[in-house]
Order: C-alpha cells, then structure tokens, then sequence
C-alpha cells in the first residue's frame, strides 16, 4: 500500500512534512481518518489535535482549527496555529484557560467577550490534545 504525502503548516512555518499510513484529525462534522487512496476531500478542522501515524513512529499536534485537503494520497493541512503536542505545558494552558474564564465574567464589549471565548475553546482543545497524547502512551 502507498503512503500519504503529508503537509502541516501554520503561520509559523512547517510543522510536518513527510510520509504516513493514517493521518487523524477533527473535521467540523467529526473526527476523520485517513489512509492511502482516500476520496478527495476539503474540510474545515476544529481546534484539538492531529496524528500522524507511521510504522515506526506518530506525531501529535494541536492546530488552532485551518482547513484539510485530501487529493491524490497528499494531505495538507493549514492552520493559523500548530504546536507539537510534546511542547504543549499543561500549567500555561490552565493559567489561560482561567484567564479566559475571569475575562467573561467581566462586563466587556462584544469583541472583548468573542476573543475570550474563543480562547477558552482553544485551551480546551489544547488539554484535549494533551490528553490524547498521554492515552496513547
């Protein structure tokens, strides 16, 4: 069977570039799972995690949501954010998830409380991604 060509890139640069046999991530309408000679395909992701798995080896890595697109066994993802799983600190996240939750307990305009919001889901999919990392371990 063929690998899949796979491509994770944020603002930041390349997250991932290489091969894998099943790529899984969180599409808008659930989870997806990925293998050689899947039907093409282009989808928004949600926040939380993807797994690049190989023979030998996976890669985990939270994406703050982007887009995926499935054509010819090459998988690429974008993302306006992408950090290794292994480089997520769990005490950051929850100092930020509780700032977020003190900051919409506050009177703040709309645009202050969507960006609160949205950083609590982000720091829920960032624990969520941290969990899965240690389940698989």
């Amino acid at each position: 069977m063929s690998k899949l060509q796979v491509s994770v890139v944020s603002t930041q640069g390349i997250s991932y570039q290489g091969v894998a046999d099943t790529v899984v991530a969180n599409g808008t309408l659930g989870e997806l799972g990925i293998i050689s000679g899947h039907t093409p395909l282009l989808t928004s992701l949600k926040p939380g995690p993807i797994r690049v798995l190989n023979d030998q080896d996976e890669h985990t890595y939270y994406v703050s949501g982007g887009v995926l697109e499935i054509s010819h066994n090459q998988v690429t993802i974008l993302a306006d954010t992408s950090i290794s799983a292994k480089d997520l600190l769990e005490h950051e996240i929850q100092k930020a998830r509780e700032n977020a939750k003190n900051l919409m307990a506050q009177k703040l305009s709309n645009e202050e409380y969507a960006k609160a919001k949205a950083e609590l889901v982000n720091t829920a999919a960032q624990l969520a991604t941290l969990r899965a990392l240690r389940k698989l371990k």
